[in-house]
């Protein structure tokens, strides 16, 4: 009968206790995390828009980054156009307003994968896409107002009954 010997563990260097892997840093997985879940979102997005998409016989509408949901979706194709117009009127071309909204968020990953991570770096990334997308926000807001204000009593009542229907949808949906 042979008896089997196990060989001995390897010593050296190598494995030594200074020589271990530290546990990554609180900041990397947090920037994992954060990173990650930029990541989902982003397909998220790109799924959803291509399922709405096939959903709607292939038709586009407003860019997702400049559309105001349910209240955009219960306006008909020109009043679409009359709030996709005014954006553009007050704030300069939708590409470019997409590339700055674009870059604002490829600054947010690269102050989260710095090394080492600064802080403030991260939080000035975050507050310069707040500022932009609050102001974007605020235009929308005023352009969709002043449509709606245009309106006549039908047309309103129109616009309340579409609203009502996509929200009970996304209701459903959810």
């Amino acid at each position: 009968m042979t008896t089997d010997t196990l060989p001995a563990p390897p010593q050296g260097p190598e494995l030594t206790p200074a020589a271990a892997p530290r546990p990554a840093s609180r900041w990397l997985k947090l920037a994992l995390a954060l990173s990650l879940a930029v990541n989902l979102g982003v397909a998220g997005v790109v799924a959803g828009a291509a399922i709405k998409f096939h959903r709607d016989g292939g038709r586009m509408e407003a860019p997702g980054d400049l559309a105001f949901g349910p209240y955009s979706e219960a306006l008909n194709r020109e009043q679409r156009r009359a709030l996709l117009r005014g954006l553009s009127d007050r704030g300069g071309d939708l590409r470019g307003i997409r590339e700055e909204l674009r870059g604002d968020l490829e600054a947010v990953l690269a102050a989260v994968r710095a090394q080492p991570f600064d802080e403030a770096a991260f939080r000035a990334a975050l507050d310069r896409q707040n500022a932009r997308l609050s102001a974007r926000v605020e235009q929308g807001r005023a352009q969709l107002a002043a449509l709606v204000t245009a309106m006549s009593d039908e047309e309103r009542a129109t616009f309340a009954r579409n609203l009502e229907r996509r929200l009970k949808e996304r209701r459903h949906r959810d």
